[in-house]
């Protein structure tokens, strides 16, 4: 699913088993599988792959509107200014809530919005969180992980924020 511009591709992963020698092996299992393309300068260059099972699921849920992307000329993406924690920290929690949030704005409204999280061993790629997310949404891994948003406009511009990073 995309444009010219971005792709979505996800799908089922062989999981095998056995030594690694070119003859094939007992396939054992699937994985499903996000990865996401972006063109620039005629060259198609891999952005993510994760298998996440929260980002696949979302991915699914939103493949309506990615088809709804166009290759129509379109104004660029809007830019993304993320908003808190500063860069090192992880989000506060204020009274009431379970835990704090990370928040973002947007210079207008975009078309698609991702909140990308890494970490050593995976990426969690949220659809269309609408400014903020709750730490409670990621895992609790004990490491350091970086974060970005992305801005994607109906033609399929791309606008990335800065990364952050901070550790759980």
């Amino acid at each position: 699913n995309g444009n010219e511009k971005i792709a979505f591709a996800w799908g089922l992963a062989g999981i095998k088993y056995g030594p690694a020698d070119p003859r094939p092996v007992p396939t054992i299992g699937t994985e499903a599988v996000l990865s996401v393309w972006r063109k620039q300068a005629d060259k198609w260059r891999l952005m993510i792959v994760t298998d996440d099972p929260i980002s696949v699921i979302q991915i699914e849920r939103i493949a309506k509107q990615i088809d709804r992307l166009s290759n129509t000329p379109a104004s660029r993406a809007p830019r993304v200014k993320l908003l808190a924690p500063e860069n090192g920290l992880a989000p506060v929690r204020k009274d009431g809530e379970s835990f704090g949030t990370f928040k973002w704005q947007f210079s207008s409204k975009p078309f698609l919005e991702f909140a990308e999280f890494d970490y050593a061993h995976g990426t969690r790629f949220i659809a269309n969180p609408n400014g903020k997310l709750s730490a409670g949404e990621l895992w609790n891994v004990r490491e350091p992980w970086l974060w970005r948003v992305w801005s994607i406009a109906q033609d399929g511009d791309v606008s990335l924020s800065e990364v952050r990073t901070f550790r759980d």
